[in-house]
């Protein structure tokens, strides 16, 4: 008994590029975020906020680009996915052809 799978690699290499450009305003994200909370930490006057906020801007801005980096490179991984899908589906059909 033989199973037949269908994949569109078109429509998953496009879904791989959605990833990789939000993985990209991830990164620019947790650099506003670090900006913005630097920007609290000094005018807090060094009081308990500006300790607060100084320490939230490193935690959000390295939690945020390690969530980004990881979701631009299971992109990049679904791209390279998606286009060897479609060599190995061109050589099968290839060979069928014949």
């Amino acid at each position: 008994m033989g199973y037949v799978v269908q994949v569109d690699s078109a429509r998953v290499a496009t879904h791989g590029a959605e990833l990789v450009r939000v993985g990209g305003e991830l990164d620019e994200l947790a650099g506003a975020l670090s900006r913005a909370l630097g920007a609290v930490a000094g005018a807090g006057g060094g009081g308990d906020l500006s300790e607060a906020a100084s320490v939230a801007a490193t935690r959000w801005s390295a939690g945020l680009h390690a969530v980004a980096g990881q979701g631009a490179a299971l992109g990049r991984a679904t791209q390279e996915a998606a286009a060897r899908y479609a060599e190995v589906e061109t050589l099968h059909t290839a060979v069928w052809a014949r």
